[in-house]
């Protein structure tokens, strides 16, 4: 057994030796910055190189295939978290972004791909049916990884996403935040698919470990309608008005998670959220008219 997560992130050759197949069979959450099929790419690379059959036997995107969105990465910022020029919430399956992939990017692995039965496009994971087992400790449910595309962006800020708490991305917070103000400016926006209530909780572990962490919990009412990058935005600005010394982005990290450096300088130059949005949505409209040959279901 070899970790590709660690000082390792490729196949090394010695990995591959008497490889004759290599088989990727993991459970992506549809964000770009998740780095399970950054892995599934560099390991195609490998197989590419030593001409090793590399097949991925595919499973729904638990955010769906029908939404995307998100500003496209800026090659020029491209990350072991930022490793495909797509949208954020990206609305493909491991094996339409393998395909994807392979031909964009030049690989010229042998790729097959195991499709899916019955799975369509506007699918979330309730209906499909299939017990959802979380990928990884803090992507416990669905909801979790619909909302992760925009709350995880929090990640690149001083902002704790509940992690080391019960319910990580239903909530975002710091102990720095009055839970009220936000709250009521949250309430004014009238979101779809989701109202906000006050939040209080103490992260047991990473940021703010130990600490009283207050801010707004997502009470999601129609996860279809949920917009999660949209709410990231919002949110953002909300706390730039707020708390504009408190409220902290690290501006290298929020390039990679939001695709360049736009967010930033709209950020900095007071645009509103939905002049932000604009210049997602153009981005994330081009690439759904991008990707179409290139999807199976």
């Amino acid at each position: 057994v070899y970790s590709l997560y660690g000082a390792t992130q490729k196949p090394t050759p010695e990995m591959l030796d008497a490889i004759d197949v290599m088989v990727f069979d993991m459970q992506d959450v549809g964000a770009r910055f998740y780095t399970y099929l950054t892995t599934m790419a560099m390991a195609m690379e490998a197989s590419s190189d030593r001409k090793i059959e590399f097949m991925v036997l595919d499973r729904p995107n638990p955010a769906g295939g029908a939404v995307v969105e998100g500003e496209v990465l800026n090659p020029k910022f491209r990350h072991f978290t930022a490793y495909f020029e797509v949208p954020v919430r990206h609305g493909m399956t491991a094996g339409e972004m393998a395909g994807w992939y392979n031909q964009t990017a030049n690989v010229h692995a042998n790729v097959i791909v195991i499709p899916m039965l019955g799975w369509k496009r506007d699918m979330l994971w309730e209906q499909t049916g299939l017990p959802f087992t979380p990928p990884s400790p803090n992507i416990q449910t669905p909801l979790q990884a619909v909302l992760y595309s925009g709350i995880g962006m929090f990640e690149a800020t001083n902002i704790a996403v509940g992690r080391g708490a019960d319910t990580p991305f239903e909530e975002i917070g710091a102990p720095w935040v009055d839970n009220k103000a936000l709250l009521e400016a949250m309430q004014t926006l009238h979101m779809p698919g989701v109202t906000f209530k006050r939040a209080t909780f103490t992260p047991t572990k990473e940021l703010y470990q130990g600490q009283v962490c207050r801010g707004v919990r997502f009470k999601v009412h129609k996860l279809r309608d949920v917009r999660s990058v949209d709410l990231f935005v919002y949110l953002a600005c909300a706390l730039r008005k707020l708390y504009p010394n408190q409220f902290q982005p690290r501006w290298d990290e929020m390039a990679r998670v939001t695709g360049s450096t736009d967010f930033e300088q709209m950020y900095k130059a007071n645009k509103t959220p939905e002049e932000i949005l604009t210049v997602f949505r153009k981005s994330a409209d081009g690439f759904v008219k991008d990707r179409a040959k290139y999807l199976l279901y």
